[in-house]
């Protein structure tokens, strides 16, 4: 299981309750550390780094992938590029393509200028901290430079390509009321990938497996059953 993009280093102890829901239903899983995120990393890499690192950390047979927001990412390159190493592939609430309609570049362009605009303003790390939270782009500016560089190297290499590449049994699930990912985004994934499969689940957002853990495991079981 790959874990998404987050600085708190509590990944373990947040999915602890959606390790346990899966393992009740006999399923072995392992939470890999992500360099960067909960684990130390050195230099700044993108998303072919990544992919070399993951490939020393699976087991030389075939593995069930799961993926959240920036692990999912993962999940679609490694499916894709290298499809012996992937049995099956899980996808909640992915990142790694952007919405490219007007509206949607005319945001991210503004927050950007609001961002800038907010480090001007003012000196106080309380104040920016809460800003940046408001206008969405708190990892960012929590992150550290060699971080910051890494995470832009990994937004800007998109998976559009690697959609319809993926051969395994896909399961997509996605919380309906995701702010980060909206489910727009989930649908086109899931309109690329062929015969994959969507999940969408109710009064979720980013992160159902965490907040929904028996209703996401439940899902996930009756996928691996089938």
């Amino acid at each position: 299981m790959l874990h998404g993009w987050a600085l708190h280093g509590k990944q373990r102890k947040m999915w602890q309750p959606f390790i346990e829901a899966l393992e009740a239903g006999g399923v072995k899983t392992k939470l890999l550390k992500i360099p960067g995120l909960s684990a130390p990393l050195k230099e700044v890499w993108g998303l072919d780094e990544y992919i070399e690192w993951l490939l020393k950390e699976l087991p030389d047979q075939p593995v069930i992938l799961l993926g959240h927001s920036f692990g999912g990412q993962l999940g679609i390159r490694l499916a894709s590029k290298h499809p012996d190493r992937v049995k099956k592939l899980i996808l909640i609430d992915s990142s790694g393509i952007r919405d490219w309609s007007l509206l949607a570049r005319a945001r991210r362009d503004g927050l950007q200028r609001i961002a800038k605009l907010g480090r001007r303003l003012t000196n106080s790390d309380l104040i920016r901290q809460g800003f940046y939270k408001v206008i969405g782009v708190k990892d960012y500016y929590q992150a550290p430079p060699l971080l910051k560089q890494t995470m832009s190297k990994v937004i800007t290499d998109e998976v559009w390509q690697d959609l319809p590449k993926i051969k395994q049994d896909t399961l997509i699930i996605w919380g309906r009321e995701d702010r980060t990912t909206s489910l727009k985004l989930g649908k086109k994934m899931h309109g690329l990938i062929p015969d994959s499969m969507l999940e969408v689940i109710d009064d979720a957002r980013h992160s159902p497996h965490l907040t929904q853990s028996s209703t996401v495991s439940a899902v996930i079981l009756k996928f691996l059953k089938e």
